[in-house]
């Protein structure tokens, strides 16, 4: 008995074993199960012309014939789609061929078929051609819609100024594996390892095999550095890769062993207790750093929430241990420290992703809130990242200095907060001088005030002159008193001040050692995508749109558009060249670097263009793109002691692409260039005929003019 159900009734033994090979083939899980034994039985139990309906969009029709039941079972989420063939305009699921011979159908009626054998084909012909008609004139409506032009100026696909080669998508469902790809390519670490691989010839290797989709994507990587094209369509790369979901990725990372990993990293929990050495209780392998948006986990009671991505970490990562027996005070700490650093980091910014996790390998969850929804909190207190990371705090070799500097840092509070006034109270530093709540300082400003400008000091309390020295003493006295209390206050505000801006600085310095700042991470990609109004991650529908069919095709018109869609802030792949290649001493390497931003739709509008620093680190303001994945990797700085000479001189030049790819690249450019120069003289040309022919037209103009002129001059 199978573990899963079809509508249709339970599979056989048989089916069941034709169903898993399917399963297979097209990379599904087994909540699909029912899904491809209904369309393996629509196909009359043939496991080819199953296969090949599948291959084809079987399966979405499919599940949209089952309700909501069938699709909720298939939401698996994926941090890159499937990709799935499209449907092609004749591609027919019921020809007659695929339909059984009727039970009783006589011999005459067998005849009579075969005799209008041709006048089925010719109705066959007739229908995929209405059927293709129908489906080319609503593209053309989608096309109309997205605001998309047939491109008149075949100037436009050149690249120029080196600037990095958009990746476009055909459809939705490839839009973030799109914008991933382009990433990857822009950390040094991935292009170079790629480009380091012996690709084995491609007689020998069989279609859609691991070492088939690595050469395709070393092909495509080499293409993106190479290339004259300004964009390049992967829908090849896409249709060959199977992208597994999260759960087997998570699964694949703990089966490896690398001695210098590159996207899968170790980290340990450690345990600490008053007067015992550190104990490691827990290792596991990770592939990224989950973010939890929630802005109420993760958050120890008392402390403020940290606004960067470092203070969040250091807060998640040091968790204090609370004695239930006692008086609730910390008796220890948890600590979670990377044992063996990864040369690249992922941060993906969700918290969909925890809960399809395989628990085999349990993901280190950070609660890092883009936005404090539940206050209205000023902007400075919004999520933001740096432009470079140490990760030297986190490290399982530096928890003695950690330790120690977080002991210095807690005495540094304590002889902060030692004070009467080491937390005033907020009316109490208002300078805020209306009626409506008025601060101390202002009060005792005013009252002083009062007494040295308004009050009475000569008059007593019944307006003559008896009792008025009296008055005066009393006067006089309080403005002493007022005086003398104000100037304390502000004598004491302002040491406090003073002692603020030392312990800060103190506890500032206590990171800046120099034995904390040996492992730099540089931010590479910022992956940025629509505001979402319930999460900030990808939406279901985001990642899993299905290309629609004629009916429905006004649904993705939004999406695809460039400046409504998700994007990618890459880094310039030069200025990493450049820092590899630079003298430490060289003011060079010190200079901003070169941000693009790229879209991956499939419109037409949108270009990759050069944005600054300041735009990708900026802090998403509400109704504004947020990022939904953070890369860093490794710095190539040759002060940063992450870098190893091996990695230096491997990532201080362009990479080393084989002979093969960079011959297939330059014979590319050198057509396109062809048709380009053929191009432009056809474009030329026709100006040229435009302006002789503008001039005949001009002349003919002319004289029909000077006729009807003559004319009239006649008839008058």
């Amino acid at each position: 008995m199978t573990a899963w159900a079809s509508p249709i009734g339970d599979p056989t033994p048989e089916e069941s074993e034709t169903v898993s090979t399917l399963l297979a083939m097209i990379g599904g899980t087994e909540a699909q199960a029912g899904l491809v034994l209904n369309v393996y039985r629509k196909n009359g139990g043939n496991a080819d012309k199953a296969a090949e309906a599948l291959l084809s969009g079987g399966l979405e029709s499919s599940a949209s014939s089952w309700g909501n039941d069938a699709g909720n079972s298939s939401m698996s989420m994926t941090l890159v789609p499937i990709i799935k063939t499209p449907k092609t305009p004749s591609a027919r699921q019921n020809t007659p061929e695929d339909i059984p011979d009727l039970v009783g159908r006589t011999n005459d009626d067998r005849m009579f078929a075969d005799d209008d054998e041709d006048l089925i084909r010719a109705l066959e012909l007739s229908m995929e051609v209405e059927e293709s008609v129908e489906i080319v004139s609503n593209d053309k409506e989608i096309v109309m819609e997205n605001g998309e032009e047939e491109l008149e100026d075949l100037a436009e696909l050149l690249r120029k100024d080196a600037r990095p080669i958009s990746l476009r998508s055909p459809t939705p469902n490839t839009i973030y594996a799109a914008l991933l790809l382009q990433a990857l390519f822009h950390v040094p670490q991935v292009r170079n390892r790629l480009a380091n691989v012996q690709i084995p010839e491609e007689s020998s290797l069989s279609e859609n095999s691991d070492p088939a989709v690595i050469a395709r994507i070393i092909e495509l990587f080499g293409n993106l550095d190479l290339a004259n094209l300004a964009r390049l369509d992967c829908d090849g790369v896409f249709k060959a890769l199977d992208v597994p979901p999260v759960t087997t990725t998570t699964a694949v990372a703990s089966q490896q062993e690398e001695q210098i990993p590159l996207l899968t990293f170790k980290s340990a929990q450690v345990d600490i207790e008053p007067g015992q050495s550190p104990r490691i209780t827990q290792t596991s392998n990770h592939t990224y750093v989950s973010l939890d948006l929630s802005s109420s986990s993760g958050v120890v009671p008392g402390e403020l929430l940290g606004s960067d991505l470092f203070t969040r970490l250091a807060q998640d990562l040091s968790k204090p241990v609370l004695d239930t027996q006692g008086q609730g005070r910390p008796s220890g700490s948890t600590h979670t420290v990377i044992s063996t650093p990864s040369e690249v980091v992922v941060f993906i910014p969700t918290s969909y992703i925890l809960s399809s996790l395989s628990s085999s390998s349990t993901p280190v969850s950070f609660a890092v809130p883009l936005h404090n929804v539940s206050s209205s909190t000023p902007s400075s207190s919004r999520f933001s990242y740096p432009s470079s990371l140490y990760i030297d705090p986190f490290l399982l070799s530096n928890i003695p200095l950690v330790r120690q500097k977080h002991k210095e840092r807690q005495e540094l509070v304590s002889s902060s907060s030692s004070t009467p006034m080491a937390a005033p109270a907020p009316a109490l530093q208002s300078l805020d001088n209306s009626a409506q709540g008025q601060g101390v300082l202002p009060s005792l400003r005013a009252a002083l005030y009062y007494y040295e400008h308004v009050a009475n000091r000569s008059e007593g309390e019944d307006g003559t002159e008896v009792g008025g020295e009296e008055r005066r003493k009393t006067v006089e006295d309080a403005e002493k008193s007022l005086r003398a209390t104000l100037e304390g206050m502000e004598k004491a505000l302002k040491d406090l001040d003073t002692k603020i801006v030392t312990a800060k600085a103190e506890m500032k310095a206590l990171l800046e050692d120099e034995k904390l700042k040996r492992f730099q991470y540089d931010l590479r990609a910022v992956l940025m995508q629509p505001p979402n109004s319930t999460s900030t991650q990808p939406s279901f529908s985001q990642l899993h749109t299905v290309a629609p069919q004629p009916s429905t095709g006004r649904a993705r018109s939004k999406f695809l558009k460039a400046e409504q869609g998700p994007f990618v802030y890459v880094r310039d792949i030069r200025d990493d060249m450049d820092i590899a290649n630079s003298d430490v001493k060289d003011e060079k390497s010190k200079t901003k670097t070169r941000w693009w931003r790229s879209p991956a739709s499939a419109a037409a509008g949108g270009h990759v263009e050069e944005v600054s620093e300041e735009v990708v680190l900026s802090m998403a303001s509400p109704g504004e793109p947020v990022p939904y994945m953070l890369i860093y990797s490794k710095s190539l700085s040759p002060t940063s002691a992450s870098t190893t000479p091996t990695s230096t001189s491997t990532l201080s030049t362009s990479p080393k692409w084989s002979p093969s790819i960079v011959a297939s690249v330059e014979l590319n450019n050198s057509k396109f260039m062809e048709v380009l120069e053929t191009w432009r003289a056809s474009k030329q040309q026709e100006g040229l005929q435009e302006k002789e022919y503008g001039t005949e037209w001009g002349r003919e103009d002319q004289s029909n003019r000077m006729g009807r002129d003559v004319s009239m001059v006649d008839v008058t």
